[in-house]
């Protein structure tokens, strides 16, 4: 692993393992609320998958089957669809009630990425795939939100970002703290411009 790449270790105190939950639920916070904004309007089209496990999930509601290991709409085992029968029975059968399982799990997600990547590489690379995995869901939805189309750019331009401080840091030696200050301050906005332009 290269130099610049080494972070502090933070599971070797009390306080660091405080420290460390408090960024695990800082990024799990982030990952709250754009995933529970309007659920019921975001998408705001009810159709295809979505709309077909939600009809399964209601019919589960009003007629319960007998095999609980039977197979549901589009050969799906009919256990995936407990978790939207649960909401339709608390919620009733609205879209929101059909989408809050998936936000709920998609912001379980965040923490179970955490984990993983803590037992694969350690404390700090399970931090920040927590708060990238946070990050780009939020980014998708503000996207969505703000322009009505799924857009993945701001992926494209975070790996445009990471690539230009590698090459800054690894390949022509710059300290960290400068390619950074470089990578933010001038490259992105430069790469920017461009791409509004063209």
């Amino acid at each position: 692993m290269p130099s610049s790449w080494r972070l502090p270790d933070l599971e070797n105190s009390f306080r660091r393992r405080w420290i460390v939950a408090a960024l695990l639920l800082c990024a799990t916070l982030v990952a709250a609320p754009v995933r529970l904004w309007h659920l019921g309007t975001i998408p705001y089209i009810f159709q295809g998958d979505e709309a077909g496990f939600a009809l399964s999930a209601a019919g589960l509601t009003s007629n319960p089957l007998g095999n609980l290991f039977g197979v549901g709409f589009m050969s799906q085992p009919t256990m995936a669809m407990f978790p939207q029968t649960l909401s339709m029975r608390l919620l009733g059968a609205t879209p929101e009630a059909a989408r809050l399982p998936w936000a709920l799990i998609g912001i379980a997600t965040v923490p179970a990425s955490y984990f993983l990547a803590r037992r694969l590489r350690g404390t700090t690379v399970g931090l920040v795939t927590a708060a990238l995995y946070a990050i780009a869901a939020s980014g998708l939805v503000v996207t969505y939100t703000t322009s009505g189309v799924f857009n993945f750019a701001h992926g494209a331009f975070g790996m445009m970002a990471a690539f230009t401080y590698w090459q800054f840091t690894e390949a022509w030696g710059l300290p960290t703290w400068l390619a950074l200050l470089l990578v933010v301050g001038v490259v992105a906005p430069i790469f920017g411009s461009i791409i509004e332009r063209g």
